[in-house]
């Protein structure tokens, strides 16, 4: 099928291909064709090719990172990360490729990091290769231990995509683990304040950023108000719930 020129470019530009990319229309959709056969070597052999051309090339580079990852050609999957960051440093495809090979080499908080300016970067959408990898970070939280922060991982992908049965079988595994504590296994809603609290929209703003999904940014934001207001027991409740979280 050809490629729509009105679809998202798949280098997490924020824009359509038709703006993005419109010269690059058929070489796109060699590479998809490549991709739906699994040519996945002669596909990264075309994006070489191509790449003498525009080195920087966002499509190109964010094909190329997820191939390297998927084949295990972790080095070269760092050093194409590395690039494609260095050339768009606030692209969401590039930070979720960082993410997701940042859980699998240094761990799940340090991936967790990472993935929340994939997220931020993305604004209000989350792009495809931005939810794979709040999948990947979760699971390895879970391997270490960080149920919170997974569990929270998992539950805003089921929100995100209810069709995606894994994230709720996963989050109904946890449920009816005996491993797991009860207090871990509740959904910790986070609490409003008074409506006539002065600070009030100072901390709307911050439950904004949770509406985002951007945890670490909301936490940043609810700790410099608990710097001002240090004796509300709603502000620090709601940091401590965030702080699980993000692990």
């Amino acid at each position: 099928m050809p490629i729509d020129a009105y679809s998202p470019c798949p280098g997490g530009t924020g824009k359509k291909v038709k703006f993005c990319c419109p010269d690059f229309l058929g070489q796109l959709e060699k590479i998809e064709r490549m991709l739906d056969g699994d040519q996945f070597v002669a596909c990264l052999k075309y994006i070489g090719q191509l790449e003498q051309q525009r080195a920087d090339r966002a499509c190109l580079l964010a094909i190329k990172c997820m191939l390297l990852r998927v084949d295990g050609q972790r080095e070269a999957a760092e050093a194409a990360v590395a690039h494609f960051l260095n050339h768009h440093p606030d692209n969401p495809v590039a930070l979720a490729e960082s993410a997701m090979l940042t859980a699998a080499s240094q761990g799940g908080r340090q991936a967790m990091e990472i993935l929340q300016r994939a997220i931020a970067a993305g604004g209000t959408e989350i792009s495809s290769r931005v939810y794979e990898a709040i999948g990947t970070v979760a699971q390895v939280l879970l391997s270490e231990g960080h149920v919170p922060a997974a569990r929270a991982l998992l539950v805003l992908q089921a929100t995100i995509d209810r069709q995606d049965q894994r994230a709720v079988q996963m989050v109904m595994q946890l449920n009816r683990s005996s491993s797991v504590p009860l207090l871990v296994r509740d959904d910790r809603a986070l609490d409003t304040c008074a409506e006539d609290a002065p600070w009030k929209a100072r901390f709307d703003e911050a439950m904004a950023s949770v509406d985002l999904a951007r945890w670490s940014e909301a936490a940043g934001k609810l700790e410099a108000l608990a710097g001002q207001v240090p004796d509300s027991p709603v502000i620090w409740r709601n940091l401590a719930v965030l702080r699980g979280w993000v692990a």
